[in-house]
């Protein structure tokens, strides 16, 4: 679950600008899963515990992913 803070800024009746901040909690994207994914083969990679030529093509097609996702996010 990721956090997000948020401010809002509201006027009152006098003109006067208060500000109110809430915490909000959503479900990660799936751009955030999938990058998620590839850091943890990436630290898998690093410590030796998955194959280096295996590991290497998983984060790539992790980050295809992603950033096909990302890409179709926006042209929604």
């Amino acid at each position: 679950m990721v956090s997000q803070r948020l401010v809002v800024r509201r006027a009152s009746w006098r003109g006067e600008t208060h500000q109110q901040s809430q915490t909000l909690h959503r479900e990660p994207t799936g751009v955030a899963v999938v990058i998620g994914h590839a850091a943890r083969i990436a630290t898998a990679l690093a410590t030796g515990d998955v194959d280096m030529e295996d590991g290497q093509s998983q984060v790539l097609a992790a980050l295809s992913i992603a950033e096909t996702l990302d890409a179709a996010s926006w042209s929604a």
